[in-house]
């Protein structure tokens, strides 16, 4: 699995596939330009907040309960889409690993489930 580094971030990655994963599950919404501009923004956030823990006080990035090291962007409406990220390197350095729509509490687990895989397979605590 490979990163490629957001062209328009500093300090961010994603996972080889995570625009084509993302565009996949947006586009069949009809919200897609207004999904990918909410993401962008956020994204613009962490970028620029000078490490997870400033990045941590805004209201759409949270650090996920009970997983070291596992963070999502949230866009609130009424899809709920989420981007879960990790931070590597340093506190200021993030790979986006995965993009889901939040339902129920089970489309979480299996969204942590599949980030930590991702995770342990580039060797990021």
């Amino acid at each position: 699995m490979n990163l490629i580094k957001l062209i328009d971030y500093k300090n961010i990655y994603a996972i080889s596939g995570f625009d084509i994963e993302f565009d996949k599950l947006i586009k069949k919404t009809g919200e897609y330009k207004a999904c990918k501009k909410k993401l962008e923004f956020n994204l613009a956030i962490l970028d620029n907040a000078g490490g997870i823990e400033k990045a941590l006080l805004y209201k759409n990035i949270e650090k996920l309960s009970n997983v070291d090291n596992l963070y999502s962007i949230r866009n609130i409406s009424a899809l709920n889409p989420r981007t879960i990220f990790c931070c590597a390197v340093d506190d200021n350095t993030y790979i986006l690993l995965t993009s889901f729509f939040e339902k129920s509490s089970s489309d979480y687990d299996k969204a942590i489930i599949k980030a930590q895989n991702i995770k342990k397979s580039l060797e990021i605590d």
